[in-house]
């Protein structure tokens, strides 16, 4: 799990910064063992890192994760203030292209949320 800490006026700076973070946790959470990182993890993670897909909808932007050859929703940041939600907060995948509607999980304008790479964290 990463803690983000940095704000941003721009929401897709912030989704940036979001995919950086989950990037970032699935590199530095492998132990390697004495022989050091091997060839086929290090594809491994640049395939990771290259499997994101931003999908920019009417309400919210999903964030979708491709592994091989399978695709699938990691979540989704709403684009405007409204209801109970407001601009930037992250929302858990609840379906292909629906999302968990009872909080956020965090803001990617604000800052100050955890995030793990395997997508924004339940509730408590």
């Amino acid at each position: 799990m990463k803690q983000v800490t940095k704000q941003f006026t721009d929401i897709k700076d912030g989704i940036k910064n979001l995919i950086k973070a989950a990037n970032a946790d699935y590199c530095d959470n492998r132990s390697y063992g004495s022989e050091g990182k091997s060839e086929v993890r290090t594809k491994m993670e640049e395939q990771f890192k290259n499997g994101w897909t931003i999908k920019d909808g009417k309400k919210y932007i999903g964030i979708y994760k491709t592994l091989g050859s399978q695709q699938s929703i990691w979540g989704g940041v709403v684009k405007e203030d409204g209801g109970k939600f407001k601009k930037g907060d992250i929302l858990k995948a609840a379906g292909y292209g629906k999302y968990a509607m009872n909080a956020p999980r965090g803001n990617v304008l604000e800052g100050n949320y955890a995030i793990q790479w395997t997508g924004p964290l339940y509730l408590n």
